[in-house]
């Protein structure tokens, strides 16, 4: 959804693309995370609680990202308190080949028990999480990232994203993608209804729809004419949402493992299909409906002259999106909603296209 208001504003946003992060690629790198060293910002500063480094990117700033949430007492929420992370390089990353495994099951609940790990496990590398000594509290993180607060972070969307990108090929690779979603309750492997939080805020049937609270009453919002289900998202193409391939297929080893449909992948709509390597990039980015954060997401020098990868070229676009969500996050009853509907690391997740489409 969010990718559909922000082309709906029409114009040079008409073909708005969500990167995804794939933070496979930063697996061994869990010290030196390449998303840390990017457009979104550094590690907190530990002497300075912990509000990020924003060095070259000034986006971040208390002047530019003003936060209402998990400030420090020293802090103003009516001038605004800074975007915190804290490094837990402690955090063990999936590589490709690892996550892949999650991909084969062709079972939902495996996919997405599987998919929600590797998620949280980003959560905590830049959140810095809740530590023990001696079985005493030691120190509870005031990052955005580690509590119901996430979306303050602008790592999120690309986060969520990459858990969409590996839903969407979890289904190509099992034929999945191709169920009508009128028929998904005849497939319980596709989609199994859960629910480890009981109650109206946690969606556990396909027709349930999820509670969107502020956007519900907002006009300009999808949500405000029509009820945002499970199985209203089971289909990206009723969405317009299709997947860059990035390097996580290749590295992945899903082409040769012989467990996913291989052709079936490379045929599916929910992914794009280059007629040839060596196709003009200028093409591709018109092509792209969802870019890819995959490779190396920071700066890299060629002869002296700083050349910026594709990505970084939507990254203010992106920004965009997340000042969308926080216009109508103003509240901790807010918060607390998407803590139940979307950051519940507790609960398996109704499907993983919500969180780039939201």
């Amino acid at each position: 959804m969010i990718r559909s208001q922000i082309r709906n504003l029409g114009d040079k946003f008409k073909c708005f693309s969500m990167p995804f992060y794939d933070y496979t690629i930063d697996s061994g790198k869990e010290s030196f995370p390449l998303i840390l060293h990017s457009v979104f910002g550094g590690d907190g500063d530990e002497d300075n609680l912990h509000c990020i480094d924003n060095g070259s990117h000034s986006l971040w700033g208390i002047d530019s990202w003003p936060l209402m949430e998990l400030c420090d007492p020293s802090e103003d929420a009516e001038v605004g308190c800074c975007l915190k992370r804290r490094l837990d390089a402690e955090v063990v990353l999936n590589d490709a080949a690892k996550t892949s495994v999650f991909v084969e099951a062709p079972d939902f609940l495996d996919m997405a028990t599987g998919v929600g790990r590797g998620h949280s496990a980003i959560h905590s590398l830049i959140g810095g999480g809740v530590q023990y000594e001696d079985d005493a509290l030691l120190f509870v993180a005031m990052s955005a990232f580690d509590g119901g607060y996430s979306i303050d972070d602008p790592i999120f969307m690309p986060l969520h994203t990459f858990s969409s990108y590996l839903r969407a090929l979890w289904a190509a690779c099992h034929g999945y993608d191709g169920i009508d979603p009128q028929y998904l309750e005849q497939y319980p492997s596709a989609y199994t209804p859960y629910g480890t939080n009981p109650g109206p805020d946690c969606v556990k049937q396909l027709d349930d729809g999820f509670n969107l609270y502020m956007l519900e009453d907002a006009e300009w919002s999808l949500a405000s004419n029509m009820s945002i289900t499970p199985r209203s998202l089971w289909n990206l193409s009723d969405w317009g949402v299709a997947f860059d391939f990035g390097t996580f297929y290749g590295k992945s080893g899903l082409q040769t493992h012989g467990v996913c449909d291989a052709n079936n992948i490379e045929q599916s709509p929910w992914f794009i299909h280059r007629e040839s390597e060596d196709e003009d990039e200028d093409d591709e980015a018109n092509q792209h409906e969802d870019a890819v954060v995959d490779h190396d997401p920071i700066a890299v020098h060629r002869g002296g002259e700083e050349v910026i990868t594709a990505f970084m070229s939507i990254v203010l676009v992106f920004v965009v999106a997340v000042i969308l969500l926080k216009c109508y996050k103003d509240n901790k009853q807010n918060g607390d909603a998407y803590k139940c509907n979307l950051l519940d690391r507790s609960a398996h997740y109704e499907t993983y296209g919500t969180d780039s489409d939201l």
